[in-house]
């Protein structure tokens, strides 16, 4: 992890709590007695033209698929270069795409 994500992980609230920050722990008064936690997760929908074509009245055949082609590379090039772990789900026919 980065110092950056470590900072995030590490930093206890003062009395301007950051953007996310519960605004008293639960039980507390000490405004001091609050950890900041992440802010939260993000959810991609990585559905492909395959699955929305039928919707539209259209097939699709081709393996080739401009989200995995295109879309999801830059998007783990930007967090990689942010720094930002990241988990990836996908179902297993698109796990087998070359």
């Amino acid at each position: 992890m980065n110092a950056i994500g470590e900072t995030i992980l590490n930093r206890t609230a003062t009395s301007s709590p950051a953007i996310g920050a519960p605004t008293a722990a639960h039980g507390s008064t000490d405004a001091t007695d609050q950890t900041v936690r992440p802010a939260g997760s993000i959810n991609i929908d990585l559905d492909t033209l395959r699955d929305y074509a039928p919707g539209y009245g259209f097939t699709f055949e081709s393996d080739y698929d401009p989200v995995y082609a295109f879309a999801l590379p830059r998007f783990i090039e930007l967090l990689d270069k942010l720094g930002v772990p990241a988990t990836l789900f996908t179902i297993g026919r698109d796990a087998a795409r070359p």
